[in-house]
C-alpha cells in the first residue's frame, strides 16, 4: 500500500494532484509510468514496467482510508494514535472525528515516505494545495486540522517543533449585503399603514442609507 501510494506522490505534479482528488475516471486519465526496481533503485513487475492511472490512485487511497490502510504508513501510524486522543481526552464527536480523518489521510498518504520527523513545511505546503481548488472556507478548516494535529505532536513530544507553525489559514472572502432597489423607499411606505410605521420606516431607511445620499421624504 505504502509502496504503491509513493509511486503516486513521486510521479504526480501540483495540477494532476487536483485531478487525482477530483474524481478522475481511470479511462480519462493518462497513465503514470511506475519506475523499475533496478540498482537504481526503480521498480519493475515481471520484467516490465507497470503503470497506474489516476482513477487507479484515487481509487487506492480512498480504499485506504477506508479500511485505514494509511495508518501502516510512518505518518499515518501517529494519526491514529492522534485521532484515539481526539476521541477518548479531547471528546470529539464521530463527524468531527471522520471530518479530521479525511484531511490526515490523505496528508499520510501523500506523505507516506516521510517519518514525523521529515516533515517540512513545504511538503504541508503542497498537501494543502490539493484543495486549491475548493472554497476558501474549505481549505481554512483544512488549514486548522492540519495545524492542530502538528501542534498536539509537538506537545506529546513527537517532534521538537510543528513544520505547520508558519502556515496560515486563507482569508475567507467578505460578503456583500444586497442592495435595495431605487424604488424600495415608495414600495415600503406604500404598505406602511398607520403614521407611526410611516415613521418608523422613514428613520430606518434614512439611518441605513450612507452619507451624501439621503434624500428628504414628505412627513407622515
Amino acid at each position: 500500500m505504502a509502496n504503491g501510494t509513493d509511486d503516486v506522490r513521486g510521479e504526480l505534479n501540483l495540477g494532476r494532484q487536483l485531478v487525482l482528488f477530483g474524481g478522475v475516471s481511470a479511462v480519462a486519465a493518462p497513465a503514470l509510468t511506475e519506475p523499475s526496481d533496478d540498482r537504481d533503485g526503480s521498480r519493475r513487475s515481471n520484467g516490465r514496467r507497470t503503470s497506474l492511472t489516476l482513477g487507479e490512485a484515487a481509487r487506492i487511497i480512498r480504499e485506504a482510508v477506508k479500511d485505514k490502510s494509511y495508518r501502516k504508513t510512518p505518518l499515518g501510524q501517529l494519526v491514529g494514535r492522534y485521532l484515539r486522543w481526539f476521541r477518548n481526552e479531547y471528546g470529539a464527536t464521530d463527524s468531527t472525528i471522520r471530518d479530521y480523518e479525511a484531511v490526515l489521510a490523505r496528508m499520510s498518504l501523500l506523505l507516506a515516505d516521510r517519518a514525523p520527523l521529515e516533515v517540512s513545511t513545504d511538503d504541508l505546503r503542497e498537501v494543502i494545495d490539493t484543495w486549491a481548488m475548493r472554497h476558501a472556507r474549505t481549505r481554512a478548516k483544512v488549514t486548522s486540522v492540519v495545524r492542530a494535529f502538528w501542534v498536539w505532536a509537538e506537545e506529546e513530544g513527537h517532534i521538537p517543533f510543528s513544520p505547520a507553525s508558519k502556515i496560515r489559514r486563507p482569508r475567507a472572502p467578505r460578503k456583500t449585503a444586497p442592495l435595495l432597489p431605487a424604488d424600495a423607499d415608495e414600495v415600503l411606505l406604500g404598505c406602511a399603514r398607520t403614521s407611526r410605521d410611516r415613521l418608523a420606516l422613514l428613520v430606518l431607511l434614512d439611518c441605513a442609507r450612507p452619507a451624501g445620499r439621503t434624500r428628504r421624504h414628505p412627513r407622515p
